[in-house]
């Protein structure tokens, strides 16, 4: 307890008058509206009662015990001691009496239990997650404990999905994959990775999370953050203040405020950033973060993507000529857009999902007849590097080729190796087509991706070259393209010609039920 608290003479002489029971009314409500607003004033209120209420406990022990009298003079003082001392007992009943109603007040029955205990147990902190989430949980003792339930030294690894964490504290999170949360005690967590958002209520100041670049003392406040392996921390101020303290050579500790960012830099300089909020999610999703070009409308000039993903107001698809018209056409739901130049090519600023992250795309084709096949690999959706190989890590690209033999159709993706389906794609036919990768421990070269006709595990070919991805976003990198070449040459053959609908982008791996919702009914 902190020192200061003790050392109030005002707070100690409404506690000592509570306990004798001399307390006014006016003096009742100043102490209650002390302990409502100040958390060590609670702190030390309740260590107060806590001892009186062992001191009670071992008083009625006493009462079961023979008390022995002294002879002569002696026993008339005696009597008059054990009158005094029951006495005492009949105050102490009036005392809890008195603490059960002012507990009540100030926290309910779980403070209640805290005075009738000896040992106060631990404060529970639970967490729920979305549909589709993956994780892996471990306690520090090795044990297994209440599902659903965190203990000091708790680590949370989420590979996919997002959580929502309740803490003890009151303090609650909302945190997307890939992420990492170690709960070191209640009032502080750890998250090398991951994107959160915090509300931490006014009892719980002081509140710390740990990321790799920076410390974040909560002053009262909701705020995000965002960490991970291929970008630097940031930490945005929703409302409140936090402090920023950068762990880098430079070592700056800034005050923050609503409406203020930071993104640490190389040597640990706060650098000010524009707050995107958006980023972050205040409830615990649906589903699993994803992108959705339903193409059944367009606004200024555009098709809007709809769902749950960072960076959404980046994901609108406008051709790549903007005066030209994109026509539509009927599709499997709704409207279609049809593609056949490589003016009307669909371009974004989504950056896409980077490295190794698990990801889906999912979308209808029908290959147009009159479309002389090409000797390239024609877009159906991609984003990364646009320079290197085509079939280098860096990129990702779910794809119509034709090996190279200017002849049959095929779904193929290049990204983690070439991976090429046997089944052949005929034109002017509609056909249900995705592509899975998920990221896994290690991601040895025998974790390869998936494709799917149809809703049908789709035989595919072995490359020489394979392994996982570590796909590029942002700099040079091509952002998210639809039936486009992934760079500017407007000579390349690379465009798709033919019509798309339903296009998904999802950061997450679908199993092969997920997809065939995805197929029937346009929803997983």
């Amino acid at each position: 307890m902190p020192s200061r608290r003790k050392n109030n003479p005002m707070l100690k002489r409404l506690i000592q008058k509570r306990i004798h029971g001399s307390l006014d009314a006016a003096g009742m409500a100043q102490l209650e509206d002390i302990l409502r607003n100040d958390k060590a004033a609670r702190t030390w209120y309740l260590e107060e009662m806590q001892l009186h209420s062992a001191l009670h406990r071992w008083a009625m022990r006493q009462t079961h015990r023979t008390i022995p009298l002294p002879h002569g003079n002696e026993s008339s003082n005696a009597i008059t001691h054990v009158e005094d001392w029951l006495q005492k007992q009949k105050k102490q009943h009036v005392l809890l009496a008195m603490v059960a109603s002012l507990v009540i007040v100030v926290g309910g029955l779980s403070l209640m239990r805290a005075f009738l205990v000896e040992e106060t147990t631990a404060p529970q902190h639970a967490f729920r997650t979305s549909s589709g989430t993956r994780y892996q949980l471990s306690h520090p003792d090795g044990s297994d404990h209440q599902a659903g339930h965190l203990v000091h030294g708790s680590q949370l690894s989420l590979s996919q999905g997002s959580v929502e964490l309740s803490m003890g504290s009151g303090v609650r999170a909302v945190i997307l994959a890939p992420a990492e949360i170690v709960l070191q005690n209640e009032n502080t967590v750890s998250m090398p990775e991951g994107i959160a958002w915090f509300h931490v209520p006014k009892a719980a100041k002081g509140f710390t999370v740990h990321t790799k670049e920076f410390q974040v003392v909560d002053l009262g406040t909701e705020f995000g953050i965002s960490s991970g392996k291929n970008r630097h921390d940031e930490v945005h101020v929703i409302k409140g203040q936090v402090r920023v303290h950068s762990k880098g050579l430079r070592k700056i500790t800034e005050h923050l405020s609503a409406n203020q960012a930071r993104r640490t830099d190389p040597v640990g300089r706060l650098k000010q950033i524009t707050p995107r909020f958006s980023t972050f999610e205040r409830e615990l999703p649906r589903t699993l973060p994803h992108l959705h070009w339903s193409f059944d409308h367009q606004v200024a000039g555009g098709f809007p993507a709809e769902g749950i993903m960072m960076d959404l107001d980046l994901a609108t698809a406008r051709t790549r000529n903007p005066s030209t018209k994109q026509p539509t056409t009927e599709g499997s739901f709704g409207q279609a857009v049809r593609l056949n130049h490589y003016k009307n090519e669909l371009i974004t600023s989504h950056p896409g999902i980077s490295g190794s992250e698990s990801r889906t795309i999912a979308a209808w084709i029908k290959i147009e007849a009159k479309h002389t096949p090409s000797r390239g690999r024609r877009t159906i959706l991609g984003w990364g590097n646009r320079t290197l190989d085509k079939n280098s890590k860096k990129r990702w690209q779910l794809c119509i080729t034709d090996n190279n033999q200017g002849g049959t159709n095929h779904l193929a993706l290049t990204g983690a190796g070439f991976y090429r389906g046997n089944t052949p794609l005929d034109t002017d036919q509609w056909y249900h087509v995705a592509c899975v990768w998920e990221s896994k421990a290690g991601n040895t070269t025998e974790n390869h991706p998936q494709l799917y006709i149809n809703g049908e595990l789709e035989q595919t070919n072995i490359p020489a070259t394979q392994g996982p991805p570590d796909t590029d976003i942002g700099g040079q990198s091509s952002p998210v393209v639809i039936g486009s070449r992934l760079h500017l040459d407007a000579t390349n053959p690379d465009s798709f010609f033919g019509c798309l609908d339903e296009v998904y982008l999802i950061k997450g791996a679908l199993n092969q039920q997920e997809i065939q919702s995805l197929m029937l009914y346009n929803k997983f």
